[in-house]
């Protein structure tokens, strides 16, 4: 026996439960379509990186440790840059406000 839409006014409306379901349909499709969008590489990098000859673990060590030491030498010298900014330039415009 098919189930008859209610009607308000002019307009068939379909059961709640029906909208209900369409709805949760349409947010999970959605929701699973973003997080295997997000989640999926999409740069091609992976291909990039197959075509990427090896490199053996002492030439990745050093590689590891060149750019330790870059990272440590530029924090070192933005700290020397920072104190001398303090050390020179904050008397110099304190002096120049005070004349």
């Amino acid at each position: 026996m098919p189930r008859h839409k209610r009607s308000i006014g002019n307009r068939k409306v379909r059961n709640l439960t029906t909208e209900g379901r369409e709805i949760a349909k349409f947010t999970t499709k959605t929701a699973d379509s973003m997080f295997r969008l997000s989640t999926t590489a999409q740069s091609g990098m992976k291909k990039a990186f197959d075509y990427m000859p090896q490199i053996g673990l002492l030439n990745s060590i050093k590689y590891a440790l060149v750019y330790l030491l870059i990272a440590v030498v530029g924090t070192a010298l933005q700290i020397v840059w920072i104190l001398v900014l303090i050390v020179f330039g904050l008397p110099f415009l304190i002096s120049l406000f005070f004349q």
